[in-house]
């Protein structure tokens, strides 16, 4: 479902520079400081003036006070912190102290690494090391606490990239070493660098970033050199191939005094004060206009700039009056500007007008003021904004302090509840899916409508609800006629789906929906490229048709990403892609165009379908089957099977829930237990794949588990709802996903 690759921001090398003043290396060559070693920033609201610098990764940032001693915030599963821990649930809502203090005069963030300088000239890096981009032969390791690169001590400035890091020497020669799939490191091969290998003998650079797969950097005579990955043109060189040696931008100028290369584009500054950009534009983040796609050479934004950043897919830039302005994608919020609207050409963030350095990170941005004061806005699934929060959570965590709800729903990136009536929504809105007739995304409970709404159920892009009538209504994405309403339009507020008020029980996948009616027959629609409508076709279908056996005996359905199972007269049937196994009748043919019986019980009580997997209850005993990459079987093991599968040996489960590659039950007791993919902590704060059933917590109050693409929520019996996993699009409801505008770090500062 997301197909989402996220790389690391590489800013202009020189920005990251500090005046040195001296200092000592407190540590010995390698050693990586202890987790004792190191400090949590303690609460002073009369120390905010002291940030000189700022530097952002992809989910994490890093910062130099004046004292030149280092802090580091947000994602920490590689040990990308520095603080000598790793792992998700070590990630830092607030600035933590790198040891030791007061050394650190240059910093630069990557995908999952970063890498610093110190007054004495020494370059350290830790973190993700799996490409050799930390510049040590510890080759699909992580190191938690910073490493010293060699023995070199006349290192002046650092970049990185993805998994490759570039660094500069004071006598201006240029260092490059880590993954060089696409010839990032300039060697003019595609083999990996493990130590730093010097670029260009005998050139002198003043300037360099690096992207995504791709290195761009400045010469002493001004002319600015690409090389790497050059799919979407982001060399400059008015063509797509990659490059494994430097190749000069298209139009050959003296003048480039900056450069800064974003995930797959890159922009430039030239002494004239205009600011260039090229390669991939399908956000805007070009800056000049609607236009293509991708741009093959430098395209200039329009206005007068003093410096520029480019991010995942956006970019920021100053102006000489002091005010920030940024554009392309902004889907959470990363351009500042109150919206979530992307922008082809530069929008002003807030109205401050003594903005001094701004470092742009994946999907959010930091920024420091002339008062030394911090900001940062975007998302902030990893804490990666430094208010103090976290937005993943990685246990229950309480979503508001309401105990009136009645049911709860979970769609992939967002959450609907229940209560008395009413629908309340948060999260993920790109298509209108929350009902709110707009597009924003949410990350607080919001009022939908007051319509005697009864259930509610969340797909990939869209909403269904039904309300005490036996009516049905869907909203978002109705591409494939998921919607049931007849046509193909998407919509952002609630529309009826056909076939009147008659539904009595219904389910959402990614692009198909199915319903039981109250005359016990079976009906879907949409998407049906495998046939997981069940009505004997591939043909999509915009309103409800009824499956092909036209049975009226259907008492549950669920539905998959490009399959469904329902149960009939406690039998247990499956349709649609059948690929991985998930149809579960022993077979891995490409579809089921109508429904399989799987096995021959008669005694099936609950289905619940994941992306690729389905699981089941019948006399209490959990059964799963299909794809297993993550352990979304709960067997033990990641072994597919294109059968039922006994969980365990217990009989005592009552309901289960699956989404993408986690699942989720109930057992008899009212303890709750998950298990498959975490990365995201949707199973449990562990962060690594769960192949048996854990226990959420000790509670032995759960009433209700839904499983969505990676959060999971929950209600107890006292009526209150709980969320853990993911919150990148405020799924989990509590307001800590993003800042739509630049946010001042206030909670925690050293």
């Amino acid at each position: 479902m997301k197909a989402r690759i996220f790389f690391g921001t590489a800013l202009a090398a020189g920005m990251f520079v500090l005046a040195s003043c001296g200092g000592t290396d407190q540590s010995g060559p390698g050693a990586a400081p202890g987790a004792s070693d190191y400090e949590l920033s303690i609460s002073n609201a009369s120390a905010l003036k002291v940030w000189k610098k700022v530097a952002s990764g992809d989910s994490h940032a890093c910062a130099i006070d004046t004292s030149k001693s280092l802090w580091c915030w947000g994602d920490n599963q590689f040990g990308q912190l520095g603080i000598g821990l790793t792992g998700l649930d070590n990630n830092q809502g607030q600035p933590r102290k790198v040891k030791p203090a007061k050394v650190w005069k240059a910093v630069t963030g990557g995908y999952s690494h970063t890498c610093g300088i110190r007054t004495d000239g020494t370059l350290w890096c830790w973190g993700n090391n799996g490409g050799y981009q930390l510049g040590v032969t510890l080759l699909g390791s992580s190191t938690a606490g910073p490493v010293k690169v060699g023995t070199a001590k006349n290192w002046a400035a650092v970049a990185a990239g993805w998994n490759h890091t570039c660094g500069r020497k004071t006598d201006n020669s240029l260092w490059c070493w880590g993954s060089n799939w696409y010839g990032q490191i300039g060697n003019g091969t595609n083999t990996e660098q493990q130590t730093p290998l010097q670029i260009g003998v005998g050139s002198k650079w003043t300037s360099f970033a690096g992207g995504q797969g791709h290195t761009c950097g400045r010469k002493s005579d001004g002319t600015l050199w690409c090389w790497g990955y050059n799919y979407y043109g982001q060399l400059g060189d008015g063509a797509t191939a990659d490059q494994k040696d430097p190749v000069q931008e298209s139009s050959f100028d003296t003048h480039w005094s900056q450069v800064t290369a974003g995930d797959i584009f890159t922009c430039a500054k030239k002494s004239d004060g205009t600011v260039w950009c090229w390669g991939s534009n399908g956000w805007g983040q070009l800056g000049g206009g609607p236009g293509p796609i991708m741009v093959k050479s430098p395209q200039q934004v329009t206005g007068a700039w003093t410096s520029v950043s480019a991010g995942e897919n956006h970019a920021c830039a100053r102006k000489s009056n002091g005010t920030l302005w940024c554009w392309g994608a902004n889907n959470l919020g990363q351009l500042g500007n109150g919206g979530f609207v992307r922008s082809d050409v530069p929008v002003q963030s807030g109205t401050a007008k003594n903005w001094r350095q701004i470092s742009v990170g994946g999907a959010f941005a930091c920024a420091t003021n002339t008062l030394n004061a911090l900001y940062c806005w975007g998302g902030n699934p990893s804490g990666q904004l430094a208010t103090g929060k976290l937005g993943g959570k990685f246990s229950p965590t309480q979503i508001g302090a309401d105990n009136t709800w009645s049911y709860i729903g979970a769609g992939s990136y967002h959450t609907c509840v229940v209560k008395s009536g009413e629908l309340w929504c948060t999260g993920s809105n790109f298509s209108g899916q929350l009902g709110l007739n707009d597009s924003a995304n949410v990350q607080d409970l919001t009022l939908v409508s007051s319509n005697n709404w009864t259930k509610v159920e969340g797909g990939q892009s869209h909403t269904c609800a039904s309300r005490s009538d036996n009516s049905l209504w869907c909203a978002g994405m109705g591409s494939d006629g998921q919607l049931g309403a007849g046509n193909n339009s998407g919509t952002q507020a609630f529309v009826e789906v056909l076939g009147g008020s008659t539904w009595s029980s219904f389910r959402t996948g990614w692009y198909h929906t199915c319903g039981i009616k109250t005359n016990g027959t079976l009906w879907c629609w949409g998407d049906n490229e495998y046939g997981q409508l069940g009505e004997g076709s591939t043909v999509n279908r915009n309103s409800p048709v009824q499956e092909s056996t036209s049975a009226a005996t259907w008492t549950a359905v669920s539905v998959g990403n490009y399959f469904s199972c329902a149960l009939n007269a406690g039998a247990l049937y499956c349709w649609g892609q059948a690929s991985a196994g998930q149809v579960g009748d022993g077979t891995t043919v490409a579809m089921r165009k109508s429904p399989v019986q799987v096995g021959g019980a008669t005694d099936w009580t609950t289905i619940a379908c994941g992306q690729n997997f389905a699981c089941g209850i019948r006399a209490g005993a959990l059964y799963c089957w299909g794809n297993n990459f993550s352990g979304n079987l709960g067997t033990g093991d990641t072994s597919s099977s294109k059968i039922p599968v006994q969980v365990g040996i217990l009989t005592n489960w009552s309901s289960v829930s699956a989404e993408n590659l986690h699942a989720c039950a109930l057992r008899t007791d009212h303890t709750a237990w998950c298990w498959g993919k975490n990365d995201q902590g949707q199973v449990n704060g562990s962060n690594l794949s769960e192949y048996n059933p854990v226990e959420i917590g000790s509670s032995t109050d759960w009433q209700s588990i839904t499983a969505g693409y990676e959060h999971t929520c929950a209600q107890k019996t006292d009526g209150t709802i709980w969320c853990w996993g993911s919150n990148e699009y405020g799924q989990l409801g509590d307001g800590t996903a993003w800042s739509l505008t630049p946010k001042a770090n206030t909670s925690r500062t050293p």
